[in-house]
């Protein structure tokens, strides 16, 4: 049995991996986490009123509080990523969706031009994120599950080691932690910067040694 270690109480929690895209769930990831989204909303607005008037210091506690993916709807995405080249996961632990990912296969390696999958999108719950003064209940969910969809790209999927993606502001510095290449801001899609995982850093986040 796998389990998440709860840093709220010290408990071992069961945790399962669902694949492919589920729309109930989908909407109870929704109702849930956008429950808690609108905490930490409050949370930054009661904590720094005047920042409402300044767009810069707005957009810097906009990353701060990680809310950078405010505007995502992922039951709206279902309706977009169900065709055959889309590949839906789901950490499910308590009860609920502690994170959610969207991956698309075959995408092209700018490393040698093999065929490997793209994230499109990829987070976690919003209670098991770092914001200050406040312990995550879970810790490494997301790292959990993009372990699990490189597995899966290789033993169902037979594509090689490796994926990529284009990176909120605020999540640039777990990217970089996992030691993908950054190709830098990426003009052609909303001025994200731009990262991919070689065959050897892919293979040693699969097996967990990045953790």
């Amino acid at each position: 049995m796998q389990t998440l270690k709860c840093l709220h109480t010290g408990d071992d929690i069961p945790y399962t991996i669902s694949d492919g895209i589920d729309l109930r769930t989908t909407a109870s990831l929704d109702m849930d986490w956008g429950e808690e989204k609108a905490k930490v909303f409050g949370q930054l607005i009661a904590e720094n009123p005047d920042a409402v008037n300044d767009p810069a210091k707005w957009g810097e506690l906009f990353n701060s509080y990680q809310l950078s993916d405010f505007h995502w709807a992922w039951s709206q995405k279902a309706r977009y990523y169900n065709s055959a080249e889309y590949f839906w996961f789901y950490l499910n632990a308590d009860g609920k969706v502690q994170a959610a990912c969207i991956i698309k296969h075959p995408k092209e390696s700018r490393l040698d031009s093999n065929n490997i999958f793209y994230v499109d999108y990829l987070a976690v719950a919003y209670w098991n994120r770092r914001r200050s003064g406040y312990v995550r209940r879970f810790d490494g969910v997301g790292t959990t599950l993009l372990m699990h969809a490189i597995n899966y790209s290789i033993d169902v999927l037979g594509c090689r080691p490796g994926f990529s993606l284009h990176s909120l502001p605020s999540s640039e510095g777990y990217y970089r932690n996992l030691q993908m290449t950054d190709y830098g801001i990426d003009a052609n899609y909303q001025d994200l910067r731009y990262f991919e995982a070689s065959e050897p850093v892919a293979r040693l986040i699969a097996q967990g040694a990045t953790r």
